[in-house]
């Protein structure tokens, strides 16, 4: 039902867990808060131009908490 709303890149995204799968690849080198400020420059752009609510796909908003978090350690 609410899959079928969704396009093919949606599709994909969701079920290959791609946006999960791009912040821990970023976990394996350097972590910096310019790699930070492009995910999270990717989820705008994502989240703000995309017609469906795309924050209540769990393999999108678990990714952006995990980022979040990871922000929030920085000095």
């Amino acid at each position: 039902a609410k899959d079928a709303a969704m396009g093919p890149i949606l599709e994909f995204v969701v079920s290959e867990n791609i946006m999960e799968k791009l912040f821990l690849w970023s976990l394996r080198r350097e972590f910096t808060d310019e790699t930070k400020i492009e995910q999270l420059k990717m989820y705008e752009m994502l989240v703000t131009q995309s017609p469906q609510p795309l924050l209540h796909h769990k393999p999108i908003l678990k990714p952006l908490m995990m980022l979040l978090s990871s922000c929030s350690g920085t000095t």
